[in-house]
């Protein structure tokens, strides 16, 4: 029959920046769970920094002393890195200095352990030593794998006599001075890995405590336990578990990864990104659970205004009402009955592609109202009425009453007829 775009005050709808950081950071047993987690993370990164230290001999040691105490002091900041990113990168310019540095060494290094060894004989068995020590350590697998090849090759023509005796000690020299620009080049690799890791996992554990709060939290007044509590996953269309399921995949995927060779710095770049992602859409989602469920308390509001219209003005009485197919994302749908001539209108409020309006359609029976006079009549005094109650309605003049199918209070629904006749959108749910 008609159609009434009713606007709303956004301020009534959209979800409040201080409502969502309630969300975000109300459960404060949360919050502190993520902060030890956190820690615990950066602790398990110390704790394998000290197991590789502990494979180097006491000279390769030496050489990385300082690198060693800046990269300490920056996986130390690490979990603070989203507090203080300034700290964070003073320490990895630290540790680019430090490792400058070592690589001005190599060749002094280099020249002691040749006097050590005394002979081409005892350099190859130093050689050897150092080259096993780190062998089977991930990160030198990852992270300096073609070096490790190529070294290995050299030790085993060496150790098969493919090297004449007058090559021998220039030969294992050489790879005495590659094992050491191999410690640097492992070192700063590592430095950029742990950074990226940091960062995605104070990410995994700060979205995860974001969306325990927001789901423990998620009342009808926030944190207000006396109000109805909200599932934050049907408000949200089911995003909110799909997000939570992501994170879970990549805290897993991360754990794994660290002492995972083949896990490099390039796919851990593209984890941290996505990752990065998923911190913004978990602020949107929340966002957009809190706007469905004022959107729903608004369309219901309004059906109800329209009712309390129609019985105090028109005589009539309500047979039933509720949202569409019982979905309280959907459409509102009241169906009422005036008892001097069992006329029937039908009342629904529909939301729209736009976040703060709403359209109404009223329904006539073609019982009552087949006479275009009566219903036009009846059309204007319904929408000067409504009017009066401050929702405005446009009256389609080419209005006409339609067949009212059998209403089923235990389960609302709109007819395909009516969806098409009065351009009402699809259920967003299917």
């Amino acid at each position: 029959m008609s159609e009434n775009h009713t606007y709303v005050s956004s301020e009534e709808i959209i979800a409040k920046e201080e409502e969502i950081a309630r969300l975000k950071e109300g459960n404060t047993a949360e919050i502190k769970r993520c902060e030890r987690q956190i820690e615990q993370n950066m602790q398990a990164l110390k704790r394998s920094g000290d197991q590789l230290k502990a494979n180097l001999s006491a000279e390769r040691s030496r050489m990385l002393s300082r690198v060693h105490r800046a990269t300490d002091a920056l996986v130390a900041s690490l979990r603070y890195a989203g507090k203080n990113a300034s700290v964070v990168q003073e320490n990895i310019n630290a540790v680019n200095s430090a490792l400058l540095e070592a690589s001005n060494t190599i060749e002094r290094v280099v020249e002691e352990a040749k006097n050590k060894a005394g002979n081409a004989e005892q350099l190859y068995i130093e050689a050897v030593k150092m080259f096993t020590a780190t062998e089977l350590c991930a990160s030198y697998q990852r992270f300096a794998g073609d070096m490790q090849a190529s070294i290995r090759d050299r030790i085993s023509k060496i150790k098969e006599k493919e090297v004449a005796p007058a090559a021998m000690q220039m030969m294992t020299t050489t790879i005495i001075a590659d094992i050491y620009q191999m410690d640097i080049l492992v070192a700063k690799r590592q430095a950029d890995f742990d950074t990226r890791w940091a960062e995605a996992t104070n990410l995994v554990e700060t979205i995860t405590a974001h969306c325990n709060s927001a789901r423990s939290m998620n009342f009808a007044e926030v944190g207000d336990s006396t109000t109805e509590f909200l599932d934050i996953n049907y408000w949200s269309g089911g995003k909110f578990n799909d997000l939570v399921a992501e994170i879970d995949d990549l805290r897993a995927k991360l754990t794994n990864g660290y002492n995972d060779p083949n896990y490099s710095t390039e796919e851990l770049s593209g984890d941290l990104r996505r990752l990065q992602e998923l911190n913004k859409a978990k602020d949107i989602i929340i966002a957009a659970s809190r706007v469905a469920y004022n959107q729903s308390v608004m369309r219901e509001s309004q059906a109800l205004a329209a009712m309390d219209i129609l019985v105090e003005n028109h005589q009539f009485s309500l047979i039933g009402s509720g949202f569409e197919a019982n979905d309280r994302r959907e459409s509102y749908i009241l169906r009422m009955r005036r008892h001097t001539d069992n006329a029937e209108i039908e009342v629904i409020v529909s939301p729209t592609p736009v976040e703060n309006e709403f359209s109404m359609y009223f329904r006539l029976d073609t019982t009552t109202y087949a006479d275009q006079s009566v219903l036009q009549s009846i059309t204007r005094s319904l929408a000067k009425d409504f009017e009066d109650a401050g929702l405005r309605i446009d009256v389609n003049p080419h209005c006409v009453a339609e067949y009212l199918e059998p209403f089923y209070a235990a389960n609302p629904t709109i007819s395909d007829a009516a969806r098409r006749l009065h351009n009402i959108p699809k259920q967003k749910s299917r």
